[in-house]
C-alpha cells in the first residue's frame, strides 16, 4: 500500500477498536428515502428563499447608497428653505476635488 503507513492504521485500530467512531450502515427504505429527500428539498427551498431575501436586502441597501451618493454629487441634499447648508458646500468642494485628484488633474 504505497503512501498508507500501515503501522499508523495497527497504531489506530489498538487505540480506537477495529471500526474505531465511523457510523453503522443502515439501509434506506423506498419510504424512509423518499421522506428524507422531501425533507431536504422543503429545507433547500427555505434556504433558497431565505437568501432571496437577503439578497434584495442588500439590493435595496446598494441602491440606498447609490442614490445618496448621487443626491451628494449633483448637490440636492436636504437643505432648509432659503437657506445655503455650509456643510453640503464643503462636501461638494471636497468630492470636486476628490474627483480631481482621481482624474489626475489636481496635485496632492
Amino acid at each position: 500500500m504505497e503512501g498508507i503507513d500501515v503501522r499508523e492504521i495497527e497504531m489506530e485500530t489498538e487505540l480506537c477498536g477495529p471500526t474505531s467512531n465511523l457510523p453503522t450502515a443502515n439501509p434506506h427504505t423506498l419510504t424512509s428515502i423518499l421522506s428524507e429527500m422531501t425533507q431536504a428539498c422543503t429545507d433547500i427551498e427555505a434556504e433558497i428563499a431565505a437568501i432571496d431575501q437577503e439578497t434584495q436586502s442588500i439590493i435595496d441597501q446598494i441602491k440606498g447608497t447609490v442614490g445618496g451618493l448621487s443626491d451628494l454629487r449633483y448637490g440636492r441634499l436636504n437643505k432648509s428653505a432659503g437657506t445655503a447648508n455650509k456643510a453640503s458646500e464643503e462636501i461638494l468642494l471636497g468630492m470636486e476635488r476628490l474627483e480631481e485628484l482621481c482624474s489626475g488633474r489636481g496635485q496632492a
